[in-house]
């Protein structure tokens, strides 16, 4: 199984030459600067930056750092074995913080068929998590914690979906004005 290890923490500039835009409507950017890789979108809806060299592979885990801009809607933290160019043609699981009910949540998304699962989250905007997120065949893992605290053992999130989506990239995803 190919592995691939990005750790920016010391504070050196990430290539952005293996990240493709896969769906967006153009108002959005990908960025490199000391320490971090993001996503920037200047208006709402679907943007998806996918890591080109795992194109294809159907067990896939990222584990990222990352935070939320804001505290509304739904913003898509990863997504993984994604698939399609347009919000009504998308398949794949995407990780987000979403408010749901108006109260925050950490959510997967199966994108044919809506939440395959989502548990009360209180994320605030503009702090540091990380996230470790994991499709492995039919089952969908996921668990946030604050950066700075030790990874907790078990999952938040331990689900089978029944759709098992087929998508083929895996990447940074934004629903939100934002970053």
């Amino acid at each position: 199984m190919a592995q691939y290890l990005f750790d920016y923490r010391d504070g050196s500039t990430p290539n952005t030459s293996d990240w493709s835009f896969r769906q967006g409507n153009g108002s959005h950017r990908i960025y490199a600067a000391a320490g971090l890789l993001a996503l920037e979108s200047g208006n709402p809806g679907t943007k998806v930056v996918a890591f080109s060299p795992i194109d294809g592979a159907n067990n896939v885990e990222a584990l990222v750092r990352f935070y939320l801009s804001q505290n509304i809607g739904k913003q898509g933290i990863i997504s993984l074995r994604y698939g399609g160019n347009t919000e009504a043609n998308t398949t794949g699981y995407t990780l987000s913080g979403s408010v749901i009910g108006n109260k925050r949540h950490i959510a997967v998304d199966e994108g044919g068929s809506g939440n395959v699962a989502w548990l009360p989250w209180e994320y605030v905007p503009n702090k540091l998590y990380w996230a470790r997120f994991r499709v492995h065949d039919d089952k969908v893992m996921a668990k946030v914690w604050n950066d700075g605290q030790d990874e907790p053992v078990a999952w938040m999130i331990y689900e089978t979906n029944k759709v098992r989506p087929t998508g083929s990239y895996s990447g940074l995803h934004t629903y939100m004005l934002g970053t």
